[in-house]
This record gives structure tokens, C-alpha cells and sequence, in this order.
């Protein structure tokens, strides 16, 4: 198909449809995709039908569908679920069988006979707030008396991921948008480019794109969708849909009052970021804070929990030589042998094996202790505004008690939060673990201050409960 297509355009082909080495047996349907019916075939035939599409009663024994329209070819990828039905025209009393069928994938401009048969050697992709990221506008345009453009000079982004044998590199789709009588003007849409060594499969591109768009959505503070995807396969584009987000909508980023890290905040060390990104293997983490980041998604107690286990489990992980155990581990187990083997004989084996378990995680901080120890890392001015004034034994006393109470069904504590002081206290907990994920990826603790002290409203925000919450919660 000549025209780009996006994830989220709506968009409806009819024409003919058939499996792979069936091209004989072509059923005529329609394709239609969009966020209310997703990516949604539906095909019909005369009864009976010889086509294999029309009779399978297994979606998994339909890869993939070839599709013939009137302006192009189109391959659907992967159908999730089929549901046969029959169309019946009471005015000629005929019946026609009909089958609606969902997949994962659409491919827009191309036949493949094969899943093994899908490579490409380079993919683009284009993310709904990838120019917040890159925060620079590439051009002016001045239309006082005369018409002028002018280009600036642009940080781009060109990163190689040695893990993966990728690059990726930013670019700029240009769109004049210019209106013959009224209106002059010039639009543009950041884009990355994804070029490994050698050519890839789309479930390779899909996954990396993916990581990306979780990096975008943490350091633009909102959700990311991908919204559209291109392979380039020699110097031809071919538009790739996958199902689009149900819960997808525009967001508008206000810069001065969303707290974004951009490519400028990263730009020194960039490469290394991106790098130690896709090394990053906690995906419950990323997935559990990115969750947290919509307001209407979580009660506050869910997006304090989620907090809470995000703090516990970076803290845990953490490889920077900061102390998380009380002793070396590897002495620590000499001491567990040691212990239980003067007494192995006077207990049960499940008995003894159960204490050797339990006295393992012995050696280990507890969640309390873990708070107290992330809130030395931050700077004195950062650790003031996030922990309200507080004492760090108090507030860390506070964050393990409540936690506590909504896991273990504990009796009520003293100290327990009302819906406000916990919305405070969640702001606080974001800070901690997005400065936690940040330092672990490799952004220096220079500009990650600078971007909390100096760019968006995080910080402020924090300063704006301090002084109802801090004696509410002593």
C-alpha cells in the first residue's frame, strides 16, 4: 500500500483473503482496524466452503492470512480468536457463512508466505511524546512581513546498544502544513531509527521498541504509546500495526510544569544510559512504577505498595557497593552452616530445613532499614523536600508500618496515614524510586539533581504538602 498507516488511524479495507499456498481459494472480507475493534477481519462464502480460512475451528493453526485490497497487499499476523457465524438474506433465502477473526499484527505493502520470512534490517518507529524527550525544536518559522524558516542545529540522538548489536539513531519527519490563504507553517515528528548488524525478525524490533517506549514513559513522567512502525527493507517502507491500546489518548506535556529528564539532562553520558536500559532484566520493576504513573489507574494504597516494593527490590539489587546486608553473604553462610549443624540432629529434617530458610534472610536489611539507607544516598536538599522535614528512622518507621498494615493485615498502627498524608507520601516514595531507577541506569547525580532541583514541578509539589503533612505525621 502506498500510504503510511498508523496504529491508531481507523482504517477499513475490503477485498480478498486467503492462506498461505490456498491463493485459489480466495473469500472475500473486510479488514478493519481501529481502538473499538482493534485489528478485526472479517470474511464470508458461499456454503460450502473448501477454504481453509473459512473452516479451521484452532486460531492457533492461522499464522498468518494474505490479503489482496484494491490499493495494495496486506499480511495478517498471529490471530488470537475466531467466531464462525452465518449471514442470511431473507429476501433471496441464501445463507453464507461468516467468520471474524482477531490478530496481533497487520503488515501493510507486503506478502509473506512465512513468519521465518519476515526480516528487516532496519525499523523506524515513532513514539506519541518522544519530542518531549528531545525537548528542541528543529525549526522557526517567522512569517513577520516576509516569510522566513530557519533551521537550528539539534542534540540528535545516535546510540550504540553493544548488547544487542543495535544502533539507534533520532530523525525527523517534515510535513508542510501550510494553508494557501491563511495559514504557513511547517510540522515535524521526531522518529528512532533501529539498525542492527545484521537483519532481525519483527518480534525482535517489537520487544526493543517496547523497551524504549517504557524509557520514555519514566523520564516524560506519562504514559508512551508507539504509534507507528515501519520496517525498511530495501529503501521501502512497509507500515506495521500492532493492536492498538484500548486506553490510548493524546496527552499534552506542559514543560514547565511536568518534570521531564530529556535527551540535554542525559546528553554526557547518553550512550551509557541506553546501554545499562537494556541490560536492565527487572521488568516487574519498570512495569510496577509505569503502572503508577496514570492517576486514575491505582487507589493511592495500590501506588503506595507498588512503591514500597520498588524501593525494597532496587535496594536489594543494587551492585554500586552500597551496604544491603549486615555481613559479607559469603561469610554470612559459613555462620548459617556453622549454626545449624550443631544441632541437626535434634530436630526434624522439614524442621531444619525450614529454620536453615528462614536464617538465611536473616542477614539481610529490612524494609525499614532499607529506607533509612536509600534516603543517605540522596543529596541534603533533595532529602529534605522528599522526606518532609521528617527524621529518617520516623519516616522510614512510617512507610514500613503502613506497608505493613495493607500486606499483613496487621492490627491498625498509631501512626497510620488518612487518604491525603498517603497521596503526600507517594509523591515522596515516586521521587525515591525514580532517583533509585535513574542512578541504577547510570544518570549522574549531578543532573539528575539539576533536573529535580531546576526543570518541572516535582520538587515543588513536595514542598507544598510539607507543611500540612509534616506535623500531621510525627
Amino acid at each position: 500500500m502506498a500510504k503510511k498507516v498508523k496504529i491508531y488511524d481507523s482504517v477499513e479495507y475490503r477485498g480478498n483473503w486467503w492462506l498461505p499456498g490456498e491463493e485459489d481459494k480466495k473469500v472475500h472480507g473486510v479488514l478493519v482496524c481501529s481502538i473499538e475493534k482493534q485489528i478485526r477481519l472479517e470474511v464470508s462464502g458461499e456454503l460450502p466452503s473448501n477454504s481453509s480460512l473459512m473452516n479451521s475451528d484452532h486460531p492457533s493453526e492461522i499464522p498468518i492470512v494474505l490479503g489482496d485490497c484494491y490499493d495494495g497487499f496486506v499480511t495478517l499476523l498471529c490471530c488470537l480468536g475466531s467466531s464462525p457465524g452465518m449471514q442470511v438474506d431473507n429476501n433471496q433465502g441464501t445463507s453464507r457463512m461468516r467468520v471474524t477473526m482477531v490478530f496481533e499484527n497487520v503488515i501493510f505493502g507486503e506478502h509473506y508466505e512465512s513468519v521465518d520470512d519476515i526480516f528487516f534490517p532496519q525499523f523506524i518507529a515513532e513514539f506519541s511524546n518522544l519530542k518531549y524527550w528531545m525537548d528542541q525544536p528543529p525549526v522557526t518559522v517567522d512569517i513577520f512581513e516576509k516569510l522566513t524558516i530557519e533551521e537550528h542545529s539539534i542534540r540528535e540522538l545516535d546510540v550504540r546498544i553493544e548488547k544487542l548489536s543495535l544502533r539507534i539513531k533520532s530523525g525527523l519527519f517534515y510535513q508542510d502544513v501550510s494553508d494557501q490563504y491563511e495559514y504557513v507553517g511547517i510540522r515535524y515528528t521526531y522518529y528512532l531509527s533501529f539498525e542492527p548488524d545484521e537483519p532481525q525478525p519483527l518480534a525482535w524490533y517489537l520487544n526493543v521498541v517496547d523497551k524504549f517506549r517504557h524509557f520514555l514513559s519514566i523520564y516524560t513522567d506519562s504514559l508512551n504509546y508507539v504509534l507507528a512502525l515501519e520496517g525498511i527493507n530495501e529503501d521501502r517502507a512497509i507500515s506495521i500495526c500492532s493492536i492498538p491500546s484500548p486506553d490510548y489518548k493524546e496527552v499534552t506535556i506542559r514543560r514547565w510544569e511536568d518534570f521531564i529528564i530529556s535527551i540535554y539532562n542525559m546528553s554526557e553520558n547518553i550512550s551509557d544510559i541506553l546501554n545499562n536500559w537494556y541490560a536492565l532484566e527487572q521488568e516487574d520493576i519498570i512495569y510496577t512504577y509505569i503502572g503508577n504513573i496514570p492517576s486514575d489507574r491505582k487507589t493511592i494504597q495500590e501506588k503506595f505498595l507498588g512503591y514500597a516494593r520498588i524501593i525494597e527490590s532496587l535496594h536489594r539489587l543494587q551492585d554500586n557497593g552500597v551496604k544491603t546486608t549486615f555481613i559479607d553473604p559469603d561469610d554470612y553462610l559459613r555462620i548459617i552452616e556453622k549454626v545449624m549443624s550443631s544441632f541437626k540432629e535434634e530436630v526434624p529434617t522439614d524442621l531444619w530445613n525450614k529454620l536453615r530458610d528462614n536464617l538465611k534472610f536473616a542477614n539481610e536489611f529490612g524494609f525499614q532499614r532499607r529506607i533509612k539507607e536509600v534516603l543517605k544516598e540522596l543529596p541534603d536538599e533533595i532529602k529534605e523536600s522528599v522526606s518532609y522535614g521528617i527524621k529518617p528512622s520516623k519516616y522510614a518507621d512510617i512507610v514500613r508500618n503502613n506497608r505493613d498494615y495493607y500486606t499483613h493485615f496487621h492490627s491498625k498502627p498509631n501512626n497510620i496515614l488518612n487518604d491525603y498524608q498517603m497521596l503526600a507520601m507517594n509523591f515522596s516514595l515516586k521521587v525515591i524510586c525514580m532517583w533509585m531507577i535513574s542512578r541504577k541506569i547510570g544518570i549522574c547525580e549531578e543532573d539528575l539533581s539539576h533536573a529535580l532541583l531546576h526543570r518541572g514541578r516535582w520538587l515543588s509539589i513536595l514542598d507544598s504538602y510539607k507543611d500540612k503533612i509534616a506535623n500531621s505525621i510525627q
